[in-house]
């Protein structure tokens, strides 16, 4: 096994007194002669140090490297400095004499080289290509990862992709980035996809999990990405009750003829002695401002007469509505009411197309009701109620404006509103 004189520390070479060594050796770059101690060149080179073994007389070497700028002074000057001190532009110079040199840890006493997200990629291919892989490169790739080129971190190898994922400073855009990479990464060669592991699963989307689940089979399975499902796996939720499970019905709160509102809320009222939306039971909303701080009398029986609930702002806005969540409690709604607005509110803003909407998590909504240009109110204070076909329970419930009222705009006021249907508690 040949030695490795450079390994020693190169700082240590300021404190020689070179002025005590003859320059006896030459190194030679193109009409460039450069002389320095035996001393220093067994340093630099540990091809000279191996020569001079067996041939104590060996006293120039042939360095193959284009160097216009004679940057190999620079190389010298590290018994000045205990480093190497260049510019970005020398740095490919400078690898190729340590490549001459048969000493690769040249390029890593480039000092003045600093790290930066910009360069660090290249940094990091160099130190592989070299076989001397730095932990501070590495940690800085990885708490940088985020501001580095994407198009960049794809050029890097498995090997060097995994070794930056696996430290602990690692900062990236988001787990959904993370998963992208990968994905795209695997596509042209798979052992890219052993790098899923170190995906945090627990803090991945929805559909990126679920793409994901589309992709890996058993045979995928890491013990990093085992660690990572089991994560996911142990999220604390609130899982929905399957259609196989048999749920008894709560309560058969069905419209009668004149009872415009003997049903859902009503009910509610009475089970939690008060407003089901200020006691917690359920909760409304409006989707734009107007008179909100009247929101919660939606389904009070004692609301003033003389008071309205709505959204007078935004006229020319379509798409206004009020939304209803039952909460801990599922509704297959088979009928409901809706009472027009009082007096105060102008008699000439009668709702007249509508859609209700319904869904079970708050994200999907289906369409349960539609009225297009339906002239059942014609004037203040007018309960009227709808009766429809449906057989699903679900959470959540919209009252949606899809079209122009009376007045051909899209101011959109009430007094009450009721549900009727089925009840069913899921907790």
């Amino acid at each position: 096994m040949s030695s490795q004189g450079h390994l020693l520390s190169s700082k240590g070479l300021s404190n020689l007194v070179l002025s005590h060594y003859e320059n006896d050796f030459c190194f030679k770059v193109g009409e460039e002669k450069y002389f320095c101690s035996n001393f220093l060149a067994e340093f630099l080179s540990p091809k000279v140090s191996r020569i001079h073994r067996s041939d104590p007389t060996y006293n120039e070497m042939v360095l193959n490297v284009e160097d216009p700028n004679k940057r190999f002074r620079l190389i010298l000057d590290i018994t000045k400095t205990g480093a190497i001190r260049a510019d970005d532009g020398d740095y490919e110079t400078l690898r190729a004499f340590g490549k001459e040199l048969d000493n690769p840890e040249i390029s890593l006493l480039i000092s003045n080289r600093e790290l930066t997200p910009d360069s660090v990629i290249s940094r990091l291919k160099t130190e592989e290509s070299l076989y001397l892989l730095s932990q501070n490169t590495l940690q800085f790739a990885a708490a940088h990862l985020f501001e580095i080129n994407r198009d960049e971190i794809m050029t890097l190898s498995f090997e060097l992709l995994e070794n930056v994922l696996s430290q602990s400073t690692l900062c990236i855009e988001s787990e959904e980035w993370l998963f992208y990479l990968i994905s795209e990464l695997a596509e042209t060669n798979p052992m890219y996809s052993l790098l899923y592991g170190y995906i945090h699963l627990d803090h991945l989307h929805t559909d990126e999990m679920n793409s994901l689940l589309a992709i890996i089979t058993v045979e995928d399975l890491t013990e990093a990405l085992w660690g990572s499902i089991k994560n996911r796996l142990a999220l604390p939720v609130k899982p929905k009750t399957p259609k196989r499970y048999h749920k008894s019905v709560e309560a058969e709160l069905l419209y009668e003829s004149g009872k415009h509102f003997e049903g859902f809320f009503n009910w509610l009222w009475k089970e939690g002695n008060g407003n089901p939306f200020t006691n917690g039971k359920a909760s409304v909303l409006q989707s734009h401002s107007g008179n909100d701080t009247q929101l919660t009398h939606i389904v009070d029986p004692n609301f003033s007469t003389s008071e309205w609930i709505g959204m007078n702002n935004h006229s020319s806005t379509p798409g206004k509505y009020f939304e209803f969540d039952l909460k801990d409690y599922r509704l297959n709604l088979t009928a409901y009411t809706i009472q027009s607005g009082s007096p105060s509110w102008s008699s000439a803003h009668y709702l007249r197309t509508w859609e209700i909407r319904a869904s079970v998590d708050g994200t999907d909504w289906v369409t349960i009701d539609t009225k297009t240009n339906d002239n059942s109110f014609n004037t203040t204070l007018q309960a009227v109620t709808f009766e429809i076909e449906n057989a699903e329970f679900y959470k959540m419930f919209r009252l949606v404006m899809t079209g122009e009222n009376s007045s051909n705009d899209y101011q959109l006021g009430i007094h009450r509103v009721e549900f009727f249907g089925n009840v069913r508690i899921e907790k």
